[in-house]
């Protein structure tokens, strides 16, 4: 829905219909929103859907860089109130200021995410090659490994895969394949 100048795309009825017949067949289904109009039908969306496995990439994509908070943390306690829900910590250095951000700009939304969420509804992914529009690959890793060792340290094996193996139905090393 991103990229869709409707602000309420993702409640057209041929995208709600599209997103029923995919959690229908147990499949999971990213939301990729940008903005407060489209993240704010998010919870629509779910009521509509029955709130099967959906994701919401990039943590709902808050405007880091110009202090988006208000309307972007109220949306997200509400879209955690669906417990099928889980939300990938990525593609937020992309949403801070790309020459100048630091970690520090970008804590309070993960705390938040953590906050909502609980660590076993997050999952980790790098945006990667997008991230590199404002930061190395490992920049981004990093700032991520450091948020988990410093707000939930048990859960490391959880966010960095063990959360996306189970939404995405994935098979794991553990299941015996390598």
């Amino acid at each position: 829905a991103q990229d869709e100048p409707d602000p309420r795309y993702l409640l057209r009825e041929d995208v709600l219909r599209g997103v029923r017949t995919i959690l229908g067949r147990g499949l999971a289904y990213d939301i990729l929103v940008r903005g407060p109009a489209q993240l704010g039908c998010v919870p629509d969306l779910l009521a509509a859907t029955g709130a099967g496995a959906l994701v919401l990439d990039h943590g709902g994509k808050p405007d880091i860089a110009g202090g988006e908070w208000g309307a972007w943390a109220r949306t997200i306690a509400d879209i955690a109130a669906f417990p099928g829900v889980t939300c990938k910590l990525s593609g937020l250095v992309t949403e801070a200021d790309h020459a100048t951000w630091s970690p520090t700009d970008i804590a309070r939304y993960l705390d938040h995410l953590l906050a909502c969420f609980g660590p076993d509804r997050l999952i980790f992914g790098s945006d990667w090659p997008v991230c590199l529009l404002a930061a190395e690959h490992a920049a981004v890793v990093d700032l991520i490994e450091t948020f988990v060792a410093r707000a939930c340290p048990g859960h490391r094996d959880a966010i960095f895969g063990g959360t996306a193996a189970r939404v995405y139905r994935l098979s794991t090393i553990e299941d015996g394949l390598s």
